[in-house]
C-alpha cells in the first residue's frame, strides 16, 4: 500500500500541463518523463523526487504529467487529501488496495503519454513505473514499481539501462523483484521505508549515479 508522504500544500485548481524542471538553455536537453503513482499527481511526485533531482549533476528536462483520468476513489488511508489526484488505470471507484490492478483506462493513458513526444528516459513510482516500462526510452528509473499490464511485458530481457528501488519487506516486494528480473543488467538500491519514493541519502546518491551514467552513455551513443 502507498505510504503517505508530505504532499505539496496547495491544491491544484485545474489539470496540469507538462510540468518541466530543468535549466533553460539554447541546446536540447535529454528529456525524462516522470509518472506518478495510483491516485497521486505530478505535483506530489515532483515533491517526492525533489531531493533526487536537485542532486543530479546531469542536465535533464524532467517532464511531470498527470494521468488523463481523475482519481475515482481515495488514495491509501486518505493520503494527499484535499489535493487533486489522478489514476493511470483501475477499477472505477474500487478500493485503493485492489483497484489499481484493473486495466480500465489504460489505453487512454498510453495514448495521452504518446502525445507528449519522445523521451530519452523515464522515472516512475508504483503504477506510474509500470506505465514507464511501456514507453520507448533508453533508460528507466523505477521506484516500487508493479509489473506492466498483461501482454505488454516482453518475454525477452529488457536491455535498457534500469534503476530499481524498493523495500524488500514492502507488501508489493515480489512484484518489484519481478519487474527487476525482466531487465538484463538492473541497478538496484534497497531501503527499509515501505512503499514510497525513498529520499534516504544513499538512495538519492544511487539514483544520481545511475542517471548521470545513463545520460552520459546516451550522449556518447553507447
Amino acid at each position: 500500500t502507498l505510504a503517505p508522504t508530505q504532499p505539496p500544500s496547495k491544491q491544484r485548481q485545474q489539470p496540469a500541463q507538462d510540468a518541466v524542471v530543468g535549466p533553460c538553455c539554447g541546446v536540447r536537453l535529454p528529456r525524462a518523463l516522470c509518472l506518478h503513482g495510483f491516485r497521486s499527481s505530478s505535483d506530489i511526485l515532483r515533491h517526492q523526487l525533489a531531493p533526487h533531482l536537485r542532486a543530479c549533476a546531469a542536465a535533464v528536462e524532467w517532464v511531470f504529467v498527470d494521468a488523463p483520468r481523475r482519481a475515482t476513489g481515495p488514495a491509501h488511508d486518505g493520503a494527499f487529501a484535499p489535493l487533486d489526484t489522478y489514476e493511470w488505470c483501475g477499477a472505477v471507484g474500487g478500493p485503493f488496495d485492489t483497484a489499481w490492478r484493473d486495466e480500465d483506462g489504460l489505453a487512454d493513458s498510453l495514448a495521452a503519454l504518446a502525445s507528449h513526444g519522445m523521451f530519452d528516459g523515464a522515472v516512475g513510482f508504483s503504477q506510474g513505473g509500470a506505465l514507464a516500462t511501456c514507453i520507448p526510452t533508453r533508460w528507466l528509473a523505477l521506484f516500487s514499481t508493479v509489473p506492466p499490464p498483461a501482454g505488454r511485458a516482453s518475454s525477452a530481457l529488457d536491455a535498457r539501462a534500469s534503476f530499481h528501488c524498493y523495500d524488500p519487506a514492502e507488501e508489493g516486494a515480489a512484484d518489484c523483484a519481478r519487474v527487476q528480473r525482466g531487465f538484463d543488467a538492473p541497478s538496484v538500491a534497497l531501503h527499509d521505508e515501505g512503499h514510497r519514493v525513498s529520499a534516504r541519502a544513499d538512495i538519492v546518491a544511487a539514483f544520481c549515479t545511475f542517471v548521470d551514467a545513463a545520460v552520459a552513455s546516451a550522449a556518447s551513443g553507447l
